[in-house]
């Protein structure tokens, strides 16, 4: 892979822009398929490399919903895997999705602050060095398939409201709190209650977004995600 250096702690991999934040990975400056911090990119299932708008990317990639149905299985993620990690299979090696303590870290080691940036409402997400990254409210889609009324399988929902971005990570715990990894961001000065598709989330009162670590059933769920890469170990 191919790490150039703007300055000591900004640069691209793989063409791919990265800022350090002073945490133990580097973060994307983008969400993935995405050409400018704050658009909204592609939207992913869990496990599957295409985004919804492929053909093969509007269905959760079969092997992965077998494993995932198997409580008693030991697949517990799949960060850096080309065949099942988007990020690392369009990025490139060492880009990956980000592991559950990633996410923990951007969570309780960060400031979050909104902002609005070219009419699209952000978390301005900086690290313990001063430097930032901006996380866009882009919304997700939801499964409308046991809906008559609606034509199409999935619809796109709470744009600038809320945001969810999806972790390599597949929790094993006991039956009902099994799942994927994610973070969800919420816009509460648009948003004052908690969306009905959003399962056991864990509100944060220092800052305006909550943490859901158990989602329990990614099929329905078409979410965003933000890579990061580890250039010291290429982990």
């Amino acid at each position: 892979y191919e790490v150039i250096y703007q300055d000591s702690t900004r640069g691209s991999i793989n063409g791919y822009k990265f800022v350090d934040l002073g945490l133990s990975v580097m973060w994307a400056t983008s969400n993935l398929g995405a050409e400018e911090p704050c658009d909204s990119g592609k939207y992913y299932f869990w496990g599957n490399i295409y985004d919804i708008t492929h053909p093969q990317g509007a269905k959760e990639n079969k092997e992965i919903k077998n494993k995932r149905k198997n409580l008693f299985s030991n697949f517990e993620r799949i960060y850096g895997d080309s065949r099942w990690d988007a990020a690392t299979a369009h990025m490139g090696y060492p880009w990956r999705m980000p592991q559950e303590y990633e996410l923990d870290e951007l969570k309780n080691k960060c400031n979050w602050e909104l902002t609005y940036v070219n009419s699209q409402y952000c978390y301005k997400v900086t690290g313990p060095n001063g430097n930032h990254i901006l996380l866009p409210l882009c919304g997700l889609y939801i499964s409308t398939t046991n809906k008559k009324s609606t034509p199409e399988p999935y619809k796109k929902i709470l744009e600038n409201k809320y945001a969810r971005y999806l972790s390599g990570t597949y929790v094993l715990r006991e039956r009902f709190h099994t799942g994927v990894y994610c973070l969800d961001i919420i816009n509460k000065e648009l948003y004052t209650k908690t969306p009905w598709d959003i399962y056991r989330c864990r509100f944060s009162n220092v800052n305006d977004f909550c943490i859901s670590p158990i989602q329990p059933d990614p099929n329905l769920f078409v979410a965003s995600i933000r890579a990061v890469a580890d250039i010291n170990t290429g982990k």
